[in-house]
């Protein structure tokens, strides 16, 4: 798109004799706005891999404290201590 936009621009002529002045604009706008559309996915792909890589820390933390209470009831039904 950025090359098309470059040989349009070479044309400088009088809106008179030749309505490229319009073209120019409606190409540099297009060109502006899927780059702003590319930087928005980028940033939400970026967010979207740290919000996954968050979710499996907290998994990972959910999974390790369900092994400890298991351990723990275990040991606390196996403490004959605490029963008399």
């Amino acid at each position: 798109m950025e090359q098309i936009y470059d040989a349009v621009l070479r044309f400088d002529y009088p809106s008179s004799l030749v309505p490229i002045k319009k073209k120019q604009d409606k190409i540099r706008s297009l060109i502006e706005k899927t780059r702003s559309e590319v930087a928005i996915a980028a940033c939400e792909r970026r967010i979207r891999d740290k919000v996954d890589e968050f979710r499996s820390l907290l998994d990972s933390i959910e999974g390790s404290k369900k092994i400890k209470k298991k351990k723990k009831s275990r040991d606390v039904d196996l403490d004959i201590d605490r029963v008399w």
